[in-house]
């Protein structure tokens, strides 16, 4: 019988490599998926992008974390280019939040999220990883990858920055343009009913 050998010295690397990456976290957020942060959380199974995002959200007290005022510095900066780079184009409101060991961690890949509310809200998700590789990349679910390496690189946090507002201008041009639709198409509904409306009340008085 063949049976596969692991070397220690591989096992040694993956183990260097996870607590690098609970530490990139820890740096992040303030908190790691290596510490069980699930006391009272809903986990019986598979749970909808909606639920996990909804549960998320709504449990930032448990990681003492505040969306609208990010307190580490990794956090700070990319929040600081995100609301730079939107202030330029259009007013609103922005909001980080932390979803370490949460469902979306877990069954979609996202370790944090940003919203911005105009007169709606829109979403930016991102994973955290220590490095940058093309697995990573391949296997990447949230919209932006975040690595240490570019937290160390203010050219890196605002090129960021930039991608996370560009992805934002998309959604909102987006939603502008559906609303302009359906009111046109409402302004044409109302004028086709008046346009009734007016030949009905000539044909009275014709009458």
């Amino acid at each position: 019988m063949v049976r596969n050998f692991v070397s220690p010295a591989y096992i040694s690397r993956i183990e260097t490599a996870k607590q690098e990456g609970y530490q990139f976290e820890k740096d992040f957020f303030g908190i790691s998926s290596k510490h069980d942060h699930r006391k009272g959380y809903h986990d019986d199974g598979w749970i909808t992008f909606k639920e996990g995002l909804s549960e998320t959200i709504r449990r930032q007290n448990v990681f003492r974390w505040d969306p609208r005022r990010p307190h580490t510095a990794f956090a700070r900066n990319i929040f600081k280019a995100v609301k730079d780079s939107m202030s330029q184009k259009i007013n609103g409101e922005l909001f980080l939040y932390c979803a370490i060991d949460t469902a979306l961690d877990r069954e979609f890949g996202i370790d944090g999220f940003f919203v911005f509310e105009n007169n709606f809200q829109f979403l930016v998700t991102f994973d955290l990883a220590r490095s940058d590789n093309w697995h990573k990349r391949k296997s990447l679910k949230a919209d932006i990858l975040v690595t240490k390496g570019d937290m160390l690189s203010n050219r890196k946090v605002r090129e960021i920055g930039q991608a996370i507002s560009g992805r934002f201008m998309t959604a909102i041009n987006r939603k502008n343009k559906k609303i302009k639709k359906m009111k046109e198409k409402k302004y044409r509904r109302e004028m086709r009913n008046k346009k009734r409306r007016i030949g009905y009340s000539t044909l009275r008085v014709s009458a």
